[in-house]
């Protein structure tokens, strides 16, 4: 999986570079230099150093723990970056702050086929892939095969409480989701009181499994 993180992330830098039409700010020389602010170590050195070699154009890669973090920076314009990876409800909050730059991927995608045929030959892929692992269509929402996963766990155990010992990395690992999606959709069902999740992992008791099986039907 965390292959599978870096590459994304790589053909991200490669798709919007190509546009150059992403950012908040202003950029000295945009087609030289890609001014990147991602979260923690979600793209591998090594990764950033080929894309640089294979482009000729210069990633500064900068870092950041959490969405405010990125935020108060990217707001305070202390910093220009041409590309930034927030989640879904930070993109809504910078977007209605017009801390963001439009992409026209429709005019991208019409006018660079070699590079849209390599994004969709990579997905088509990975998403084969992982179907044949987990035997799901992956066509289903995240928390559709999350909860589906968290069934077949407990009806793998002929017990009341079944306890999962896993990691939200090694979840992801099967599943094929980032830590980022997992955790998102983990908290959706432990609001529902679906499962009980803390710091060892995760369990389920009967009534909770029975609630599960419902909502699966119910986003199916």
């Amino acid at each position: 999986m965390k292959i599978y993180k870096k590459i994304v992330s790589l053909l991200t830098i490669g798709v919007l570079s190509a546009t150059m039409t992403v950012g908040c700010g202003k950029r000295e020389d945009s087609t030289k230099v890609l001014n990147v602010y991602n979260v923690g170590d979600y793209i591998d050195e090594e990764l950033i150093t080929k894309f640089e070699e294979e482009t000729g154009i210069k990633v500064l890669y900068e870092t950041y723990d959490t969405n405010e973090m990125m935020y108060q920076k990217v707001q305070s314009g202390s910093t220009n970056y041409d590309l930034v990876f927030p989640s879904d409800y930070m993109v809504e909050k910078m977007r209605k702050e017009d801390l963001l730059q439009k992409i026209d991927f429709k005019n991208w995608i019409n006018t660079d086929h070699k590079l849209t045929l390599k994004v969709l030959n990579f997905v088509s892929s990975r998403m084969y892939e992982q179907s044949l692992k987990t035997g799901e269509v992956l066509a289903y929402p995240a928390i559709c095969i999350l909860t589906n996963y968290l069934i077949n766990v407990f009806e793998s155990q002929d017990k009341d409480v079944v306890f999962l010992e896993k990691t939200r990395e090694e979840i992801g690992s099967i599943l094929g989701f980032s830590v980022r999606t997992i955790n998102r959709n983990l908290k959706e069902l432990k609001d529902e009181n679906l499962i009980t999740v803390n710091r060892k992992g995760i369990s389920i008791t009967k009534e909770q499994f029975d609630k599960l099986l419902n909502k699966l039907e119910s986003i199916k």
